[in-house]
Order: C-alpha cells, then structure tokens, then sequence
C-alpha cells in the first residue's frame, strides 16, 4: 500500500488544477500560490514518477499521454476523496443512520419511550432500535451502539456518561401494609415479603443495603419472590405481592 503524505497529496492537486487550466499562471492564481511553486511541485513530480506530464509551450501546457492516464485517475481519487468528506461531514450535520439501544424494560418505558417521539420529530433520518433486556450486554459483539444500565460500570475500554442521579427506596402497597403491618425499623423486613431483583450479571439477588455503613441484608431475606427485572418488581409490589 502507498503511502500518501500530505505533501504528495498537495503535489498532485497542484497537478490536477493545471491539468485542468492547462497554465501554471491560471493554476498559481487559482490556488493563490506563486507561478514558480507551481512549476516546481509539477517537476518534482515528474522525477519522482520519471515520467514527463506535460507538454509545455511558451503559450500553453499540453498533457502528454501518460499524463492525461496519470490526470484521469488522480481526478478520479480526489473526486472520490472529497466525496467521502462530504459524506462524512454532512453526517455530523445531520445524523442519520440506525440507533441501537439496549436498556432496561424500567427505563424504557417509564423515562425513554415516553420521550421518544419528540426526539423522533427532531432527527427524522435516525431509525431507532430499543432493545429492552436486563442483561448485560457486549456492545461490541452485538452490534449495539448505547446502554444504558444503573449502577457502576465494572473496569472497561467504553466511553460513560452519567444520565442523572436516583435513589433507592424501599415502599409497599397500602394493600400489602393493611395486611402485613407496618415495618417500624429495618429488622422488621426479615418478617416481611421482600422481592428481591435477580442481578443479571451474576443470577444472585441483588444485596438491600441500609445505613451509613451500607449494612447488607440479603442474607436475612429469604421470604418473598425473585425476579429479573426492576418493572416486574414495580408492578409486583403495586399488587401487594410485597
């Protein structure tokens, strides 16, 4: 593979536009370059590629045959060059493209999908995908281009970005207090119904800590169902199932 400085780059676009004005003269205005740099990066190139480009008159340039070959492709390459940026820059402009997004059947429904639309109205050219799961998931291997997760992220290569802060509240429904009680401190939960959120990472519940020191109490409870997803428990406990 070539390598492709930026001054050979540079050369060849010289080239290129005198080709086009076929006038070193025409080509130094054009570019805004003084006529002998012009004439001097067109010879430089012609010894490097030991071959004459030009046919050069007092009046006029003239390709010569392996210059016009040499002028086709190298056109060709630029046009393909400045197409590329175009494309990639008009992207930036205006994002387009499919959206992959993995999340968590919570935040899709209660902060996300009720959000969408609007973001929808604005970039009409982006496809989103919402792929709502409680497991982790490889970005990479998957082909998804955001997750969004609560808690921490373990050590990783992955860009984060905090979305906003939450805290964990431990509640019940009326229901479930008419008929189970009241819990007056945190050792009353050992008696209770606690539902406990499977980690999707490891399959164990997820650990209830309370306090300052963070003290865990899931090995105090063993009542209660499990399941894996933060929504299942939400609407679990709305129907007084703890």
């Amino acid at each position: 593979m070539v390598n492709l400085s930026t001054q050979r780059l540079s050369t060849i676009k010289i080239f290129c536009k005198a080709a086009e004005l076929s006038s070193f003269a025409r080509t130094a205005e054009v570019l805004g370059l003084n006529p002998s740099a012009v004439s001097k990066a067109v010879s430089r190139l012609e010894r490097r590629l030991a071959i004459k480009l030009f046919h050069r008159t007092t009046r006029k340039l003239r390709l010569t045959e392996e210059g016009s070959l040499y002028f086709e492709r190298c056109h060709q390459a630029l046009g393909d060059i400045a197409e590329a940026e175009a494309l990639i820059t008009q992207g930036v402009r205006y994002p387009q493209g499919r959206l992959r997004v993995s999340l968590s059947a919570a935040y899709s429904t209660h902060v996300l999908a009720p959000r969408l639309p609007t973001f929808l109205e604005q970039y009409r050219d982006i496809q989103v995908e919402l792929l709502v799961s409680e497991r982790f998931v490889d970005l990479v291997e998957e082909n998804i281009d955001v997750a969004i997760r609560f808690g921490n992220l373990p050590d990783s290569n992955l860009r984060v970005q905090a979305l906003q802060a939450y805290r964990l509240v431990t509640v019940a429904s009326p229901q479930y207090l008419r008929h189970q009680g009241i819990p007056q401190n945190i050792a009353d939960l050992q008696h209770h119904n606690c539902i406990q959120l499977l980690s999707s990472r490891t399959g164990q519940p997820m650990k209830w800590r309370y306090g300052d020191d963070l003290q865990d109490l899931d090995a105090n409870l063993t009542t209660g169902p499990r399941v894996t997803g933060a929504e299942t428990a939400r609407v679990l406990a709305l129907a007084g199932g703890g």
